[in-house]
């Protein structure tokens, strides 16, 4: 298995949807392995733990995170996110439920230099 992390090592752009059930530390072991990542979409994934998240905060060339419906991110995570990724760019949060509107606000006058996205579902 570390020789399939080890081929992905120069990886840029990382797609994922679905659910991560059964995967463990698959996506921690992924991110510290791809140091040249800069563009992940984890779309509306089924099953994301805060380790998982968190593990995004490894990304240290990460510029575009789309995070599109992932119910398990808070802004504690985001704030890690912002702080240990500093080459981001832009961050999409459509649909993430727990992040409040206060929260994006602050963080797009603290963070000027990251483009912010949000939708938000009709309820």
């Amino acid at each position: 298995m570390l020789s399939f992390y080890l081929r992905l090592k120069n990886i840029i752009f990382f797609i994922y949807s679905g659910s991560t059930t059964g995967h463990g530390d698959s996506f921690r072991r992924l991110f510290s392995s791809c140091q040249h990542l800069e563009k992940v979409f984890l779309i509306s994934v089924r099953g994301l733990t805060e380790r998982d998240l968190r593990a995004l905060t490894l990304c240290k060339n990460l510029k575009q995170l789309d995070l599109l419906g992932t119910l398990s991110l808070t802004a504690e995570i985001c704030h890690a996110i912002f702080v240990n990724c500093l080459k981001l760019e832009m961050i999409d949060l459509s649909f993430c439920d727990n992040i409040a509107d206060c929260s994006i606000q602050q963080w797009q006058q603290i963070y000027t230099h990251i483009a912010i996205k949000r939708v938000y579902s009709e309820r």
